[in-house]
């Protein structure tokens, strides 16, 4: 009996964190697509940029709870092909900070090096560099 207990409290702890996280990425993407910032010149528009990439962080204080804290680190590219990294911290479903911080094509580059499909997509000259590098 117990035994079935701890099954039904640990599957509800999962369904709960897994929700939290859920509201949480909600909470950020609104705040992405509220997003507009002016720098240097070139407009950082939420609504009009292509995510890339996205990395989700959970900090947990209790092994099993339900994070309170999450931090989001978006890669995207503007319609005029300017990269930049969104980061919002998200605290009790509360959007705390968010900072937009505006990257060169190399270091677009490096951030997609794990990823050999969108890195061709979005760096095809890099792909057959890289290509020619392999065969010779």
């Amino acid at each position: 009996m117990e035994l079935v207990f701890f099954a039904a409290v640990g599957g509800l702890v999962f369904i709960v964190n897994r929700y939290a996280d859920f509201l949480a990425d909600q909470r950020a993407g609104a705040a992405f697509e509220q997003v507009h910032e002016v720098i240097a010149n070139v407009s950082y528009f939420g609504k009009s940029s292509h995510p890339v990439c996205k990395q989700h962080y959970s900090e947990t204080i209790i092994p099993f709870c339900p994070a309170l804290t999450h931090d989001f680190k978006v890669l995207s590219l503007t319609e005029c092909g300017h990269w930049f990294w969104f980061s919002a911290r998200v605290y009790l479903f509360r959007v705390e900070t968010m900072v937009v911080k505006p990257i060169s094509l190399e270091e677009a580059r490096e951030a997609l090096k794990d990823d050999p499909e969108r890195l061709k997509h979005y760096f095809p000259e890099s792909s057959t560099d890289m290509d020619s590098k392999k065969s010779a």
